[in-house]
């Protein structure tokens, strides 16, 4: 009887054990409360500040459009073209599949083989 229910305890601890391990992460996020990532207002400068422009630039300025060729269809140039006015210290690319194709065949094809064509699927 009582290794029957030794057996029986150890399995019990077994299975428990496994399940909180499975869900240990979801329990950690019980007692965070991500204090230590928040970004606090002293941390954010005013809406046209001249603070921000001492900032550092982390983020490139760049739009960047793809179409399915180099010609933009007519009816989407008006869009394009209030793009680049708002956005006039971006810098703005245009690029589609196949020169994007090009660039990753030539980049990575000595890790990963050749790219499959877009012109088949």
């Amino acid at each position: 009887m009582r290794r029957g229910l030794a057996i029986f305890l150890f399995i019990n601890a077994l299975i428990v054990t496994f399940l909180i391990h499975s869900v240990f992460t979801l329990l950690t996020l019980l007692v965070e409360d991500g204090s230590a990532d928040t970004i606090h207002n002293s941390e954010i400068p005013a809406p046209n500040s001249p603070s921000i422009d001492n900032l550092p630039q982390l983020i490139p300025k760049i739009l960047h459009q793809t179409y399915v060729n180099d010609s933009v269809p007519e009816h989407w140039r008006g869009a394009q073209q209030s793009c680049i006015e708002l956005h006039g210290d971006y810098e703005y690319r245009v690029g589609f599949p196949s020169a994007a194709m090009d660039h990753r065949q030539a980049d990575t094809s000595h890790r990963c083989g050749p790219m499959p064509s877009l012109e088949n699927s």
